[in-house]
């Protein structure tokens, strides 16, 4: 799988869960999630990008990710091998 492509699944799996969330916010740079009475926070833990309750890696071997709110949209920043990737995720 290309860099590339790893991007766009990526990207496609955060807009997935977001819409289907019932609401969507960030907090200290995390994605969180809820849906009916479950809530989900996607954030960096050591090297990777985790899902939680659980622990399903999303991302590994990353410098650092971060979600962030700019005009209403939502964005996930990460560094990995030194190269920044920024992209609208909702």
């Amino acid at each position: 799988m290309s860099v590339l492509d790893e991007h766009e699944v990526l990207v496609c799996t955060f807009i997935g869960r977001i819409s289907i969330s019932k609401s969507a916010r960030i907090e200290d740079h995390k994605l969180v999630l809820e849906e009916h009475s479950r809530t989900e926070t996607l954030e960096m833990d050591k090297n990777r990008l985790v899902k939680k309750p659980g622990y399903e890696i999303l991302m590994e071997q990353i410098d650092k990710a971060e979600f962030f709110n700019q005009e209403g949209k939502f964005y996930l920043r990460y560094t990995k091998n030194g190269h920044v990737q920024e992209f609208q995720i909702g």
